[in-house]
């Protein structure tokens, strides 16, 4: 039997399952079940089918059931998209024509409505046409009413969904194979180059719940170079060979596309090299420092109108090893652009099990990870380094490395000292010091990591990510040196910290003492203008770098434009 035949036939299958003693979800669960294992078999559903099959209530089920029905046997009911646009440039406003061919009829009533996905930050509206992001729609047959509804998505709210403007069909209602026209005018288009969507959804009445039109997607385009992006490792021993990132980009941090320029290799402030790159990202390879000391790589063009200098280098003795890291870059399916960052020694790519089908799962790799939300007595957000199948509780979670996340308040009693090693104190340009000082208070022995991902949508220039760095000791593995908790966490500088408590570096055990001997240096990218050392929570110590009136050194800098000028 199948339980998406309609509604009325659903309500009666759930009906015969009260009266046999069988619980009405259990029904509901067999049915969502069927329906995501058909799913499975698609070749990338649209997520709020995924979303929608696992999560809806049963008078919802006929919905999804029938869009998963047209989707393998009449996907041209869903309609087709075209755009009209000129080339869409990172950070640009520009008009885009959206037209929707409808595939079936919609109804008196029926809504239609473009999206953006919700990490754009390029929220439509309908109501001042000389503000951005206007959205008008026509067609030749029915008036289209503007109006209000609330779309939940990834082109949605993400969660409890949003307010979006939409149109209502009036009249006779809107046949199949008829035309509705979108005009977007000033549209902010996002800062990140790649993939962007602008997908149509339509109800086909009043009062139903939404299908989405087949995704196409547009692309986004870098704009022209404004700056280097230069990485070196942070530390290197003397007489090591140090291979050097370097990437031309727009104002977004945008690898470019346009014409290649020669490049000038300054090191320490004199001039090494003259450097042809390959693209937009290039190496420099076979570059050491015999002495011992803070080191730096500057690249800029020959004029010196663009330039970049790298992360600061420390040459040493030892073979202890910083590898930079995002724990958390995460996936979600037709994700709009979102914060990146490029040169990393170590990525895991994470995702809300709601958000991706089993199909798509098996084809994420080994470097992905899942994020179980178990809310405040499930144990609350936690990321796990593997991947799991059907696991409702907490308690049934595999034995793998976790990390608490600060999207969801954790339940200390939850907490299994034994698989949580690490916290997430920094998310996207948001800090959680409160989460990680929660923890800590509360005896956790723990390892401060932070990542590019963020619930909030950009405004302006995306801004850096954070990272995390691992602290590792000669041939030590990456897991291994997680596991022993020796990280730390900036919010996107590759900044160089060493740090030891009664000559233990962090993560290690020491025996207990009246005394604490605390130790260490930093090496920023930029000037320090102080440093604080906090104890469960509390500034204890603030050394003002910046205000250091006994020091007989004064900084000054002293600018000048190198852009020719003509007379």
């Amino acid at each position: 039997m199948r339980f998406s035949a309609s509604a009325s036939l659903f309500s009666l299958c759930l009906a015969i399952g009260l009266c046999l003693g069988i619980p009405a979800f259990s029904v509901q669960a067999a049915s969502s079940n069927n329906l995501l294992a058909r799913a499975a078999q698609l070749n990338e559903p649209p997520p709020e089918l995924i979303r929608g099959l696992r999560t809806a209530e049963p008078d919802q089920i006929s919905h999804y059931a029938t869009w998963l029905d047209w989707l393998e046997r009449s996907p041209q009911r869903l309609g087709r998209v075209n755009y009209r646009n000129e080339p869409l440039i990172a950070g640009s406003r520009q008009n885009i024509e959206v037209s929707f061919v409808a595939g079936t009829d919609i109804q008196p009533g029926g809504l239609l409505l473009v999206a953006t996905h919700w990490l754009n930050g390029s929220l439509l509206q309908s109501v001042d046409p000389r503000a951005g992001n206007y959205v008008s729609a026509r067609t030749s047959s029915v008036d289209l009413l503007p109006t209000q509804t609330v779309l939940r998505g990834v082109f949605g709210g993400r969660l409890a969904g949003r307010p979006v403007p939409a149109f209502e069909v009036t009249g006779a209602g809107l046949k199949a194979g008829e035309t509705v026209t979108f005009q977007i005018q000033n549209l902010q288009v996002p800062g990140r180059a790649g993939d962007f969507y602008l997908p149509v959804y339509f109800s086909a009445g009043p009062n139903q719940a939404f299908f989405s039109s087949p995704l196409t997607n547009l692309m986004i385009r870098p704009g022209q170079l404004a700056s280097i992006e230069v990485t070196a490792p942070s530390r290197l021993g003397r007489g090591e060979a140090a291979n050097v990132q370097v990437i031309l980009q727009d104002q977004f941090g945008n690898p470019i596309q346009a014409a290649l320029p020669s490049l000038d290799i300054i090191v320490d402030g004199v001039f090494l090299r003259r450097f042809e790159p390959t693209g937009a990202r290039s190496e420099v390879s076979g570059i050491e420092f015999t002495e011992s000391g803070i080191h730096s790589i500057e690249v800029r063009t020959g004029g010196g109108s663009s330039r970049g200098i790298s992360n600061p280098i420390v040459v040493q003795s030892g073979t202890r090893q910083i590898r930079w890291a995002d724990l958390n870059q995460q996936t979600i399916l037709a994700q709009s652009p979102a914060r990146q960052v490029l040169n990393l020694d170590y990525r895991l790519r994470s995702f809300h099990g709601d958000d991706i089908d089993i199909q798509s799962k098996q084809k994420l790799g080994a470097d992905a990870v899942q994020i179980f939300d178990g809310g405040l007595r499930g144990g609350g957000s936690r990321l796990v380094f593997a991947q799991f199948d059907d696991v409702d509780n907490w308690r049934d979670l595999p034995n793998e490395m976790q990390m608490a996340l600060p999207l969801v308040p954790t339940d200390d009693r939850t907490i299994d000292s034994q698989k949580l090693q690490l916290v997430e104190m920094v998310s996207g340009d948001s800090v959680y010091e409160w989460f990680a000082n929660r923890l800590f208070q509360s005896g956790y022995r723990l390892g401060l990591t932070g990542s590019g991902h963020s619930l909030l949508a950009p405004i302006g220039p995306y801004p850096r990510s954070a990272l995390t760095a691992i602290v590792a000791s000669g041939n030590q593995s990456t897991e291994s040196a997680l596991q022993q908790k020796s990280t730390y966490v900036t919010t996107g500088n590759r900044m160089v910290l060493y740090a030891t408590v009664n000559g233990a570096q962090p993560g290690r055990r020491i025996s207990s003492s009246q005394s604490r001997s605390i130790e260490g240096w930093v090496q920023g990218t930029a000037g320090i203008e102080r440093i604080e050392l906090v104890k469960n929570g509390v500034v204890v110590e603030t050394l003002n770098v910046a205000g250091d009136l006994s020091s007989p050194h004064l900084k000054v800098t002293v600018r000048s434009d190198s852009a020719q000028k003509w007379p």
